[in-house]
């Protein structure tokens, strides 16, 4: 279960700062990518997105390991962090 804002801001707000904070990330940042994560797998973009990959008729290991070598990381991070930082604000 992840936390909502009146979870950050309440009387549990210490106890979600120290477990929910990751390597160098606040708790409240790493929150927010919990979020968008399952807006990518839990709703109906994210699944039709993955029926769509599963359907296609392709050495799908490869295909995926080919993406993870070749994808650019580094605008995909900036990409996030900016969508949070607009959330947020």
């Amino acid at each position: 279960m992840t936390p909502s804002q009146a979870d950050l801001e309440g009387p549990m707000s210490e106890a979600i700062a120290k477990y929910y904070q990751g390597a160098g990330v606040p708790a409240d940042e790493r929150i927010q990518l919990f979020r968008l994560a399952w807006d990518m797998v839990g709703d109906w973009f994210g699944m039709r997105q993955q029926l769509y990959e599963s359907e296609v008729p392709a050495d799908l290991a490869n295909a995926m390991a080919n993406d993870y070598r070749t994808y650019d990381r580094q605008a995909a991070v900036s990409q996030v962090r900016k969508f949070l930082d607009t959330a947020t604000s």
